[in-house]
């Protein structure tokens, strides 16, 4: 691997520090991928960490940036950091984003499965045990608070994937793909994949309700 530019060895500290911020480590899975999304317009955010959390690592970037003219990326078949011009750059990003969206949209539907069964089951428990036991028991303290719960529960998980994506009446080439009507010309990748953010911010919502509920495990960092 050569030896970087003070510029590129610059723009690779602020983008190593996103990384440290958000997983603790320097160069996390995907790093450069992630960080140029944070980079470039809104997002909901990294791991635990959101992108309001994150501005002041995001605005220090921007004058290594403009310096290197160049990203920072992680080769695996050679090894190292690499430095790699813009227009290149971007069609990289562009594949690595129509695998992600295509990936998280089956991880949310997974994860939507899990949470519907879970509540369903939750509120059918708590049903009968308000008819069985309509006084409190050793068992049920409360059925009707546990009954309540349940229904907040499914309430909040039809809100969260009640979210619509991005429809833009006037202009159709920006309407998001995944609300797009067939037969309609909304550019880009021909995939029907989220392309507006919608389905990372419900994901990432739904992945903090599976794990304030139980049914996901705390450990590692909330996907994006």
């Amino acid at each position: 691997m050569p030896e970087l530019p003070p510029s590129y060895q610059a723009l690779t500290d602020v983008i190593s520090a996103v990384s440290q911020r958000v997983h603790r480590t320097p160069w996390a899975h995907d790093t450069e991928y992630e960080v140029w999304h944070l980079f470039q317009g809104p997002s909901a955010g990294w791991g635990w960490v959101s992108e309001d959390d994150l501005n002041a690592q995001l605005d220090a970037l921007w004058r290594p940036f403009r310096a290197a003219e160049c990203w920072i990326y992680r080769d695996s078949e050679r090894g190292g950091l690499w430095s790699v011009g813009l227009p290149r750059w971007r069609a990289m990003y562009e594949e690595w984003a129509v695998r992600r969206r295509q990936e998280l949209a089956v991880e949310m539907a997974q994860l939507t499965e899990t949470l519907r069964a879970a509540a369903s089951s939750a509120q059918h428990a708590a049903e009968e045990a308000a008819l069985a036991f309509p006084a409190p028991t050793a068992v049920w303290k409360s059925p009707a608070t546990a009954l309540h719960r349940a229904r907040a529960q499914r309430a909040l998980l039809d809100e969260l994937l009640a979210e619509p994506h991005h429809i833009d009446d006037e202009r159709s080439q920006f309407t998001c793909r995944a609300a797009a009507v067939p037969g309609e010309d909304v550019g880009g990748s021909p995939e029907s994949v989220c392309g507006c953010g919608r389905d990372e911010r419900v994901f990432r919502r739904l992945t903090l309700l599976a794990q304030v509920t139980g049914h996901l495990a705390l450990e590692g960092s909330v996907k994006p």
